[in-house]
């Protein structure tokens, strides 16, 4: 997005998302893993390795996506 002219305001918050997102899912431990990948795959190949070092990642930053995710998959596994 940082040449998009049409890019939305809060895009850069979309991106941490995704990229907090990204490090849940591909934790193991974690409830919101996600075994089909498909965070991962929504990220940018050449940058996908990162959350392979999540352990530099203090669990602090996604820990709220990561609640909020595995809440929203169990309500959506209940319906």
């Amino acid at each position: 997005h940082l040449f998009d002219r049409l890019k939305p305001p809060d895009s850069s918050l979309s991106l941490m998302c995704l990229w907090w997102k990204a490090l849940s899912s591909n934790d193991v431990t974690s409830p919101a893993y996600d075994e089909y990948k498909l965070i991962y795959d929504l990220l940018p190949s050449f940058t996908r390795r990162i959350t392979l070092l999540r352990k530099i990642f203090p669990r602090l930053h996604h820990a709220n996506v990561e609640i909020r995710t595995a809440f929203l998959d169990q309500a959506i596994k209940e319906s």
